[in-house]
């Protein structure tokens, strides 16, 4: 069943590009809020998550068990490269090990 308006009308179907658009715009707009309201730098903001990308995280419980799903790994195991990353060792990750 497709999405309706509130009229009725069948929503146009989106594109992965424009489903993108909303992300760009919320980002446009906390990089302004940054500039004109904020009180650190933007490498301020951003060190802890560029920390995490870089050197990674503990796994916590809530990702640890979405991870662990027997649906989710089925459906990673379909994928090698997704694999790798969310199951090391081919198993999910365990509570408290980096991620």
């Amino acid at each position: 069943m497709s999405e309706v308006t509130a009229r009725g009308r069948p929503l146009p179907t989106l594109s992965r590009r424009s489903k993108a658009i909303p992300f760009l715009w919320t980002s446009a707009a906390l990089l302004t809020m940054l500039a004109n309201y904020g009180t650190m730098g933007f490498a301020q903001v951003v060190e802890n998550a560029l920390d995490f990308a870089s050197n990674g995280f503990p796994a916590y419980q809530l990702l640890s068990r979405a991870i662990g799903s027997p649906e989710r790994i089925t459906n990673l195991q379909k994928y090698p490269e997704s694999a790798r990353i969310y199951l090391p060792d081919g198993e999910p990750p365990a509570l408290g090990t980096m991620f």
